[in-house]
This record gives structure tokens, C-alpha cells and sequence, in this order.
């Protein structure tokens, strides 16, 4: 679906779920290379950078949440743009609301219209950008909540779902890191083009490159604390398997000397004192004293 919004200075379009028939409409409108055109239709792995000599085009990438049950699964959504001196083109699939929201509000609020647009399109892009970096934030917040969870009841809830939700928090942290890591050198050299309408832009850009460094900090911090937690789990989980199996083997070890006993005088063949009408009682009292020396030795050697 394709949406136009402007005024004497600025073009938006908007492109939700981006079809053949989109593409041609810019080929024939925009001169776009060809590649670039390419790469809207399919999913670019890492952000990307083109320059030319009247458009630049930019591949960015940023967390959705999917899922928000209790493991608050999210994936990563591309947005591509090319960007010119007087339009945006943005390019997204329906997941990303935050920039349809941002669509609809220029363009039935005609205050925000003339503020964004009247001052140029780099304007409009940061604060489009800057948009959808501050929605990271919450996402973040998220993630310390888990880890505060997981830290408070590791030890209390069953250990399925503790290891599911750390699996689900280092899924997260590492899609954050791989996606948002690259993008931290793209909006530096954003700060550094000298050809924008509006020379102080390189304190936006460099805004936005603060906040993409305060989440990445935030990630990897987060990072080394599931990665503790996990690592503390393994160890409880550890030490309850050896005492299980500590607990297996004294039972093992006290019943192996009646299980013989039995065993052995449950055969049908002449036996010492099978014919005694006291051989019951005394294999018994024999069995009982087996075990109870097998528990003092344990006892003795602080099993």
C-alpha cells in the first residue's frame, strides 16, 4: 500500500508491504538503482549504507515485540528508505505501526504537518528515527524485569520455565546486539555528511547515536547478567542431580546385601538352614543388621 503526504518542500511516501507494482512506480518516478530496488523486496540481514549523487539509500533494522506472553519473544523489522533533498521514501511491513501512526498523524494534524515539514527532510527523518529508537526503551525495560524475575525465583519455580525464559532473554539480547551495533556506525556518518539542508543536523544524528549507545551498553550488560544466572542455574541444577543420585545409590548400596540374602535362599536347591523353621527369622535379623551397618558406615564417612 502506498500513501503520499507533502507540501512546496518536503514528499512523504509511505510504502506498507511493498509490491512489484510500488517498485515500478518508483522506478519510473525516482532514479533508483536498480540493486536497491532489489533489496526492498527481500530481507537485508544487516543495516546498510548506499550514497549516490541525489538520493542515499538506507537499510535500518528494529525490534518488534510478537509475542507478549511470558517470554516476550521479538523480532527484528527492517525498514528501508532511500532519502533526498526534498523526499522520503520509507519502506516497512504492517509490524512496524509506530511509523504508520507517525504517517497518519502529519497527515491529519496539520500543526505537526508544518512543523515537520517546513523544516526540511532531514528533519522529518530524524524525528521519524528518533521515533522508533525511543520505543527500543520499553523493550529494555522489559528485559530487566525478566532478569529480576529469573533472579528472584530460580530457585523456586520449576526449573522448564526458568531455562525457557533465559533462553528467551539471550535470543533477544543477541538479535538487539547483532541489529543495533552496525546501525551505531551508520548514524555516525550521518553526523559527519556536511551536504544537509541543516548544518546543526549533526547534533540530531548524534542524538540518536547516544541513545543507540546507551541500549547497546544495556544489552550487554544485560547479557553478562542472564549469562551469570544461567551459569548459577546450571550449578544449582548440578548439585540437585548429584544429590538425586547421591540418594539413588545409598538405597542401591543398603538394598544389595538383602537382595543377595533373598536372592540367594529364594533358590530351589539344599541350602544351610533352610529346613530350621527359624531360618526366616533369622535371615531377617541378619538382613536388618546389614543395613543398618551399610547406614552407619555411610554415617561414618559423611555420605
Amino acid at each position: 500500500m502506498l500513501d503520499i503526504v507533502s507540501n512546496d518542500k518536503v514528499t512523504w511516501i509511505d510504502i506498507v508491504n511493498v509490491t512489484p507494482e510500488d517498485l515500478n512506480y518508483l522506478r519510473k518516478s525516482y532514479n533508483f538503482h536498480d540493486l536497491d530496488l532489489d533489496d526492498c523486496l527481500s530481507k537485508v540481514q544487516r543495516p546498510k549504507f548506499e550514497a549516490y549523487d541525489d538520493y542515499r539509500f538506507v537499510v535500518l533494522h528494529f525490534p518488534i515485540v510478537c509475542d507478549k506472553g511470558k517470554n516476550n519473544r521479538f523480532l527484528i523489522e527492517e525498514l528501508d528508505f532511500f532519502w533526498g533533498e526534498n523526499f522520503l521514501i520509507t519502506i516497512h511491513s504492517p509490524k512496524m505501526n509506530r511509523l504508520t501512526d507517525s504517517f497518519e498523524q502529519l497527515k491529519n494534524t496539520e500543526s505537526k504537518f508544518n512543523k515537520y515539514f517546513s523544516q526540511g527532510v532531514d528533519y522529518l527523518l530524524y524525528k521519524l528515527l528518533h521515533k522508533l529508537v525511543l520505543q527500543i526503551f520499553p523493550i529494555m525495560t522489559q528485559i530487566s524485569y525478566d532478569i529480576d524475575w529469573i533472579d528472584n525465583n530460580y530457585d523456586k519455580k520449576r526449573p522448564e520455565s526458568v531455562i525457557e525464559k533465559i533462553s528467551a532473554l539471550r535470543r533477544n539480547i543477541i538479535f538487539l546486539q547483532s541489529s543495533l551495533k552496525p546501525q551505531r556506525n551508520i548514524f555516525t556518518v550521518f553526523e559527519k555528511m556536511k551536504d544537509q539542508q541543516d548544518k546543526n543536523m549533526d547534533i540530531y544524528w548524534g542524538d540518536i547515536g547516544d541513545y543507540l549507545g546507551k541500549i547497546i551498553d544495556m544489552a550487554e550488560d544485560y547479557q553478562e547478567l542472564v549469562e551469570g544466572l544461567y551459569s548459577s542455574i546450571d550449578t544449582l541444577l548440578t548439585y540437585r542431580t548429584n544429590k538425586i543420585m547421591k540418594i539413588l545409590a545409598m538405597i542401591s548400596v543398603i538394598m544389595l546385601p538383602l537382595t543377595f540374602l533373598s536372592s540367594f535362599y529364594g533358590m530351589n536347591v539344599p541350602l544351610p538352614f533352610q529346613e530350621s523353621i527359624n531360618a526366616v527369622w533369622g535371615l531377617s535379623i541378619i538382613m536388618g543388621v546389614s543395613a543398618i551397618v551399610v547406614v552407619l558406615l555411610f554415617k561414618i564417612n559423611k555420605f
